[in-house]
């Protein structure tokens, strides 16, 4: 459990440092290594795919209401 935890701050770190250097959007990187982190892990095949791209998308969702004030 803890792996995950150090993983997804290690994944922020990087995708951060990518999307300000290249300019880059972090989905670019966040998205597959979540697919390859939630596998690893022992989540159905199935829903990986879904996980990884509902993830970046429910933050960006938590997010909205900083950007319309």
């Amino acid at each position: 459990m803890i792996e995950i935890v150090w993983m997804s701050v290690l994944l922020g770190i990087v995708s951060g440092f990518l999307a300000g250097l290249f300019g880059i959007g972090g989905g670019l990187v966040i998205v597959p290594v979540l697919a390859m982190l939630f596998k690893a892990h022992g989540f159905p095949g199935e829903i990986v795919i879904l996980m990884s791209v509902a993830t970046p998308l429910a933050i960006i969702i938590l997010a909205l209401p900083d950007f319309v004030c």
